[in-house]
C-alpha cells in the first residue's frame, strides 16, 4: 500500500472517530 494513501486514510479514521464521539457527546448532553 502506498504510504500517503495510509497516512490519508488513517487520518479520515481518525477524524471520522473524532467526529463520531462528539456527535454522541452532544447527543448525551441533550
Amino acid at each position: 500500500m502506498d504510504e500517503a494513501v495510509a497516512t490519508r486514510s488513517l487520518k479520515a479514521s481518525l477524524e471520522d472517530q473524532e467526529l463520531s464521539q462528539s456527535a454522541s457527546e452532544a447527543l448525551s448532553a441533550g
